[in-house]
């Protein structure tokens, strides 16, 4: 099979030059895992990680996880679990540390089949390596779904960039794309401008075969196995405001805000301002490369653009009732740097060629990017390390507290903030099968687990009380609450942090209480608490 149209994009280095940016490519990459690895130290297992590790899960595998099919990591997860146990979070975290190492060399060898200026190319996927937000993606073995799908992505078009293509690389980009779906949904954008390159460089005819494949098998699951639970329903775009105000809204903010978290000084007002101009110029910069090359011969940098567009619209649609600050979270702020980066490194390279010395500054900001973002990863991963750690941390002293020799504790959550949907049940089943071991934990954890286990809020019929009752918060930002005299009052349901104090132990536990007025009870008395003051809380004396 031949192609048809412009002949794709082909990397015109000579082969010795190429040679020795491929060697310094591997060594970059090398510096980035051992960074990456070194950082990794300290993770563990946090938030939707335990819907495919709870044994109630193990084996549903072509059931909907927030909007995804997560075939793939569900079984992934659920072999590593009966061989590993959860003695170790290395076995889980480093396929998805050896999928974002390969989409640093995808990326870099789509830059350089694009011309991109190999030293720039080079650096380019150095920054991308360590983005600072990119952790959360990272360092979180849960987010192979979500990676894997872009590698697959980068793969298939590396494929489909060859002047003619087989019916062998036909088979292989659909199986490619095909696969990619059982990951999660991060694999529609990617799939798109696949074929759409395909449409453009080598006719309908091919490009109809991975496009058919992709809708039977997505369209199939998504009539038959879809059922979001109802909670997803409120996340989603359902009213006219919604689509045609709030979605532009968080697309706008997608881009803003993720560029803004690449920069250093990030929090700087300023830096939304310079965000927002990288992007006109960048935008601009697109619009007269496509008016030079002409559509047809479109670089693949700007199908990569694309695919940022439909990512960043189809998030916006399904996760818009989030809020704003969801646009750019850190899983999402990874997609924005990965796809832009290709842009972003041709579009410097177009100053950078006029003279060596604005290659120099092109590439002296990389580097200063580079340094940033790696020293922000390491912090980030320190936070998150310190954060996880407390997950295994309340199992123990949960099993401790004797969780397992009481069925009417099985559905209370131990770790309400890091592992919401880990019960006590979940980590009885795995205890008795011998995957996990308790460790050691603080008074601290023991409160908080305590807490957990007994603080309970009960609705009192009293009338709403008079503003001018509500007790003041102190210092801090919490108001004093004695249980024995005090009741707490808010207009709707809520959920309150609730702090507690006994001896040198402290503790903060989120707890939901009823609309109007409710008694905290359930703790000794010796236990002293407080509640972070929120709006619409009432803290008063009966």
């Amino acid at each position: 099979m031949s192609s048809v149209g412009s002949a794709p994009e082909v990397d015109r280095t000579p082969g010795a030059l190429a040679r020795g940016w491929l060697i310094a490519h591997l060594v970059s990459l090398l510096v980035t895992a051992a960074l990456i690895i070194v950082a990794a130290r300290g993770q563990y297992f946090y938030y939707d990680e335990w819907d495919f590790l709870a044994e109630r899960s193990e084996w549903n595998l072509l059931t909907t996880h927030v909007g995804h099919l997560s075939l793939v990591p569900q079984l992934l997860t659920t072999i590593t679990k009966y061989v590993f146990g959860l003695h170790s979070y290395w076995p889980y975290l480093l396929p998805a540390i050896a999928v974002h190492l390969l989409i640093i060399h995808l990326l870099w060898r789509v830059m350089m089949r694009s011309s991109a200026l190999p030293l720039l190319a080079l650096l380019g996927a150095m920054v991308f390596g360590v983005l600072a937000p990119g952790a959360d993606n990272v360092l979180w073995a849960f987010q192979v779904g979500f990676m894997t799908p872009l590698a697959l992505g980068l793969a298939a078009l590396l494929i489909v960039m060859r002047p003619a293509m087989s019916r062998w690389a036909l088979v292989w980009v659909s199986v490619m794309l095909v696969v990619s779906l059982g990951f999660s949904g991060t694999a529609l954008p990617m799939i798109a401008v696949v074929v759409l390159y395909i449409l453009v460089h080598h006719g309908w005819r091919l490009a109809l075969v991975p496009a058919l494949a992709s809708a039977i098998v997505y369209g199939a699951w998504y009539l038959i196995f879809n059922r979001a639970p109802a909670i997803w329903d409120n996340w989603r775009a359902d009213t006219p405001s919604e689509v045609f105000f709030g979605v532009p809204e968080f697309v706008v903010h997608g881009f803003l805000d993720s560029v803004r978290s690449f920069l250093p000084f990030a929090a700087s007002p300023a830096l939304g301002v310079v965000s927002a101009v990288l992007l006109v110029l960048l935008i601009v910069w697109i619009v007269f490369d496509l008016r030079r090359t002409g559509l047809r011969s479109a670089s693949v940098a700007h199908y990569l653009v694309l695919a940022l567009v439909l990512f960043a619209i189809l998030t916006a649609f399904s996760r818009v009732g989030l809020g704003i600050p969801a646009a750019s979270v850190g899983r999402y702020a990874y997609v924005y740097g990965l796809l832009l980066t290709p842009a972003g490194v041709a579009a410097l390279g177009v100053a950078a060629r006029r003279s060596r010395t604005l290659t120099a500054i092109a590439a002296a900001l990389l580097v200063v990017l580079f340094a940033y973002n790696a020293g922000g990863f390491v912090t980030i991963a320190r936070a998150q390390s310190a954060a996880e750690r407390t997950v295994p941390r309340a199992m123990s002293a949960a099993i401790e507290l004797g969780g397992c020799d009481d069925q009417s504790l099985a559905g209370r959550v131990p770790s309400p903030v890091m592992a919401p949907t880990l019960t006590m049940a979940d980590i009885c089943a795995f205890l008795d099968r011998g995957q996990f071991e308790p460790v050691a934990f603080t008074p601290d954890d023991l409160l908080a687990v305590r807490m957990v286990f007994d603080l309970t809020a009960e609705a009192v019929d009293v009338p709403a009380p008079d503003l001018n009752r509500c007790d003041s918060p102190r210092a801090g930002g919490a108001v004093a609450y004695d249980p024995d005299t005090q009741l707490v009052h808010v207009a709707e349901g809520a959920t309150l942090t609730v702090h507690a104090t006994e001896g040198d132990a402290h503790a903060d536990v989120p707890i939901s209480v009823p609309s109007g007025a409710s008694r905290l009870t359930g703790l000794d008395q010796d236990v002293v608490l407080s509640i972070v003051d929120t709006e619409g809380l009432c803290v008063f004396t009966e």
